[in-house]
C-alpha cells in the first residue's frame, strides 16, 4: 500500500489516497451493508459506535483515517509488548483511544 509510486502514477497524480486502491476502499465505504453495520465485538466499551451511521468521506481523508489509526494501534502494541509490561487488558494502553482497542479485536 505504501510503496513507492512509479513515474506514471506520480505523472497522473494518481498517487496518496489518489490512487486506484483508495478510490476503491471509498467507493465501498459508502455502500449500505448490512455487515458493515454491525460491530465485531460486544466489549461495553464500544457501545457509543455506530457503525450503522455512514459518513461519507474521500479517499484522501479514508486513507488519512487509516495512518492515523494505524499509528495509534502500533503505538499501544508497542506499549503493551514493551518489556515490564504486566497489565492484562489491552486498553490500558491506548491512551483512551477506543479506536485503537477496536483495531485489536
Amino acid at each position: 500500500m505504501d510503496t513507492q509510486p512509479k513515474r506514471r502514477e506520480l505523472d497522473a497524480g494518481a498517487v496518496g489516497g489518489n490512487n486506484a486502491f483508495w478510490k476503491e476502499v471509498a467507493v465501498e465505504y459508502s455502500k449500505d451493508r448490512d455487515e458493515y453495520g454491525r460491530l465485531v465485538s460486544q466489549d461495553g466499551r464500544f457501545d457509543a459506535i455506530d457503525p450503522g451511521h455512514i459518513v461519507l468521506h474521500d479517499s484522501e481523508k479514508l486513507k488519512h483515517m487509516w495512518k492515523d489509526i494505524s499509528a495509534k494501534y502500533a503505538s499501544a502494541h508497542a506499549r503493551a509488548t514493551q518489556s515490564g509490561s504486566h497489565e492484562s487488558d489491552f486498553y490500558d494502553f491506548c491512551n483512551g483511544q477506543i479506536e485503537a482497542l477496536y483495531v485489536s479485536v
